[in-house]
């Protein structure tokens, strides 16, 4: 694998329960990959509280037609 470091950006918290988070990098001079991490201290976020991080990256014309989720099952 190959070593390479990001900035990211702290979009919307609360400082207790949630965070959302965006990164945007390319390598290699030529490839884009966008990245949103949704974090919560539970294991599934409210919708309420993935409404507001969904707002704060609309606000921020950052697309979220790719995003996952994730299930925390474990």
């Amino acid at each position: 694998s190959m070593p390479f470091t990001a900035d990211y950006w702290e979009l919307d918290t609360d400082y207790e329960e949630y965070s959302g988070v965006y990164s945007c990098v390319t390598t290699l001079n030529q490839f884009k990959a966008e990245f949103i991490w949704m974090l919560s201290r539970e294991a599934a976020l409210e919708e309420e509280t993935k409404n507001k991080v969904y707002k704060v990256l609309d606000d921020n014309k950052i697309s979220r037609r790719s995003i996952v989720a994730t299930v925390q099952d474990c």
